[in-house]
């Protein structure tokens, strides 16, 4: 019976199909968007989007797709911080292509995120987290406006920027790792400047 169990749940998982994007390797990653590509040239100097963090960029149906990935006990990476951007260029503003993610877009970057899981819109003053409190007050304090914030049941966040131009998804343990990152540098003794 126990024979009969274990091959089954290998088949099973073995058959699955890959659920989320969020929690890929490297090589789920590949398979889905093809290989890396070089940072786009936008004019203007991108922050990081998780300091520490391995990045990469990838492409995918007229969208950039860039992901952090972080090492795991297991000795892979995975994704566990990605920013969604419409590649808007002189092909996409002549086919008349808006630089924002529209609201059917945003929908099916959040159906394909959730696999198995649900998202569930929130507010700032509705969270309970504080870290989803502190990066919404962050937008709203910038702008002036909310961008839509969402909740996945395992704690994985999604927000799309106020203007829509991007839309960054994380899962906890990379809000954990820039916690860690911070404190670790912010510990380390300041390096005496140059004598010249």
């Amino acid at each position: 019976m126990r024979v009969f169990l274990k091959i089954s749940v290998m088949l099973f998982v073995l058959n699955a199909p890959v659920i989320a994007r969020l929690g890929d390797t490297l090589d789920q990653a590949e398979a889905r968007y093809g290989l890396p590509k070089k940072k786009p040239l936008t004019g203007k100097i991108e922050p990081v989007l998780l300091e520490g963090a391995k990045e990469l960029w990838f492409q995918h149906e007229g969208f950039w797709i860039r992901c952090a990935f972080l090492p795991a006990k297991d000795n892979r990476e995975y994704v566990v911080k990605e920013e969604y951007r419409r590649k808007w260029d002189a092909a996409a503003m002549k086919n008349g292509q808006p630089p924002e993610i529209l609201e059917t877009e945003r929908d099916a970057i959040l159906k394909a995120e959730a696999g198995r899981r649900t998202w569930q819109q929130k507010s700032a003053s509705e969270s309970d987290n504080s870290r989803i409190k502190a990066a919404t007050k962050k937008a709203v304090d910038a702008v002036g406006l909310e961008g839509g914030m969402w909740v996945r049941d395992d704690g994985a966040t999604a927000q799309l920027s106020t203007a829509s131009l991007k839309m960054v998804l994380e899962l906890p343990q990379a809000a954990k790792w820039a916690s860690e990152w911070k404190a670790l540098n912010q510990s380390k003794p300041k390096a005496a400047p140059p004598s010249f």
